[in-house]
């Protein structure tokens, strides 16, 4: 082989190696577009949803807090007694 056909092929590798970068930074672009255009699509159908959905969470969640506070008062009212009762003891002791 002679000097100028190994030229020809080192510049025609990289051309190759240059669209290859091409094709390889054009395609996760690519499939980027595509995923955004088909979230906004499903967006726009899901709105709906997604509100019904927050105020179902938000109500539940009145729930649990209010459920949460009725268990949790008896020990809340049993220990301000017991803080009481100490108090109470330790000034009488002196």
């Amino acid at each position: 082989m002679s000097l100028e056909t190994l030229a020809i092929a080192r510049n025609a590798s990289v051309i190759l190696l240059a669209l290859e970068c091409l094709v390889l930074g054009a395609l996760p672009l690519a499939i980027l577009y595509i995923a955004t255009r088909f979230l906004r699509r499903l967006l726009r159908e899901a709105r709906p949803f997604l509100s019904k959905a927050t105020e179902s969470v938000h109500r539940l969640l009145g729930h649990v807090d209010s459920g949460l506070s009725m268990v949790a008062r008896p020990f809340i009212w049993l220990n301000a007694r017991h803080a009481a009762w100490s108090a109470f003891w330790q000034r009488i002791r002196g």
